[in-house]
């Protein structure tokens, strides 16, 4: 695939995600474990990777499942979550964004 990248075994990986709602809205917020508290930056480009955003329930990926199927929108960062999110179908592989080779998606429900 054109934008996979290099993971551990993803079993053993571990996702923050935090659930936002307000007004009727579900935001997810999910990143790798290991990129928390995290700040990259890229010319004029800055993704901070906030513990008041993402920080919440430290899971892994079948626990995660549960969680990521209704939401108004998807907030994912980091490499192994992306990879994982593209095999689940909740983000396409062509709409990847990445600032300073760190892999983020932004999905919104319309």
């Amino acid at each position: 695939m054109c934008c996979m990248w290099n993971t551990k075994d993803n079993k053993s990986m571990k996702y923050y995600i935090k659930i936002h709602q307000a007004q009727g809205k579900r935001v997810i917020a999910i990143c790798d474990e290991n990129i928390l508290g995290m700040t990259f930056e890229d010319g004029d480009l800055r993704l901070k990777v906030s513990e008041i955003f993402y920080k919440g329930d430290l899971l892994n990926i079948e626990e995660l499942k549960e969680f990521i199927q209704e939401y108004t929108s998807l907030n994912a960062i980091g490499e192994n979550i992306i990879n994982e999110l593209i095999k689940l179908g909740n983000i396409n592989a062509n709409k990847i964004l990445k600032v300073k080779g760190v892999p983020y998606a932004m999905v919104f429900e319309i």
